[in-house]
């Protein structure tokens, strides 16, 4: 992973800590049963899980009532669908499992693979690719499973909303209603962990499943050789990001709208009170960025600023906010 890569990565993590928000205290942790594909994942670096049904089902027809981004989003869907055989309506939940090496010594590569589990035939949803590949597709035996591996080489649009450029996707069916899709090694590693052994992972996974609210929730270390490199143009700020050993955080649905939590955890407490000191500095810069927007924008960024909490707790420092479903609403018409 090249160093432009790992500033937008740490940016986005960022980001997200300024518009997200949950409560810290909480320690419940959501029930997953040995189905659930978490339990499938090949041991990870970084774990994350969506509940795919309840966002398809409740949280973006609620975000977009009345606006023509729904109507949008279900043609990409159908696009999605045409182009690749894969369905998003008929998913239920996914999880993610990212593993980092690193092929040289100032290089680090991330390697993901996702388990979608879901209301269809994992069989029929592979032959369906295979038709929509139009013969741009190889096959392999590997240890009694059959993994295809498809050439797509397009740009294509999830969920109306996020632009993602598709290669070579290798998909393999694990079981009559589950799919593993990814780069073909990490799809060999998932058949290879066997599925339905949570302890490989049981940290990560215990910390992405902290909100049982949760309709996404995610648990990463993040290993020295990521932040290595990095430089924010500022020594002090480049010093407390580097400190940060695990991330984990959740995105949740509430009555009035969605809290969200980012926590990052660093090796000690001196460390997350420097990173606490200087988050809470570079927040004091907001109105400056704010004011260089207009209208809406402005308002709901000033929103933002106005409700983020940045707060520590032994080693884990931890941002959060409540967004209004108005606000998430106005979020997704005007960005």
């Amino acid at each position: 992973m090249n160093r432009k890569l790992h500033l937008l990565l740490f940016a986005f993590v960022l980001t997200l800590a300024s518009v997200v928000t949950g409560n810290g205290q909480q320690r419940t942790t959501a029930t997953i049963n040995a189905s659930d594909p978490l339990n499938v994942l090949p041991a990870s670096d970084g774990v994350m899980f969506v509940d795919v049904q309840r966002i398809m089902r409740d949280v973006l027809p609620r975000s977009l009532a009345g606006s023509p981004k729904m109507a949008e989003i279900n043609a990409e869907i159908d696009r999605f669908r045409q182009r690749t055989g894969l369905d998003l309506r008929s998913f239920e939940r996914a999880a993610v499992g990212v593993r980092f090496t690193n092929p040289s010594a100032r290089v680090t590569k991330m390697e993901p693979v996702a388990v979608l589990m879901g209301n269809f035939n994992a069989d029929s949803m592979v032959a369906a690719g295979r038709l929509a590949a139009k013969g741009k597709y190889r096959t392999e035996q590997y240890k009694g499973k059959t993994i295809h591996t498809f050439s797509l080489n397009e740009n294509v649009r999830l969920l109306g909303l996020f632009n993602a450029r598709l290669t070579d996707v290798a998909v393999v069916s694990l079981s009559s209603n589950m799919l593993a899709v990814g780069e073909r090694e990490s799809v060999r590693r998932t058949i290879d962990a066997g599925g339905g052994a949570a302890a490989r992972n049981a940290e990560l996974i215990a910390l992405a499943t902290r909100n049982p609210n949760a309709v996404l929730g995610f648990g990463s270390n993040v290993p020295a050789s990521a932040t290595r490199d990095l430089d924010f143009g500022n020594a002090e700020i480049t010093r407390s990001i580097a400190s940060i050993r695990q991330s984990y955080g959740s995105i949740g649905t509430t009555t009035s709208g969605y809290d969200m939590t980012v926590i990052a955890r660093t090796s000690n407490a001196q460390q997350a009170k420097s990173l606490n000191d200087n988050l809470a500095a570079v927040k004091q810069f907001a109105p400056l960025l704010i004011a260089q927007l207009s209208g809406e924008r402005a308002e709901l960024a000033r929103k933002v600023s106005d409700s983020l909490r940045i707060t520590t707790q032994g080693n884990d420092v931890q941002a959060r906010i409540e967004v209004a479903q108005t606000d998430v609403s106005t979020l997704l018409r005007v960005f």
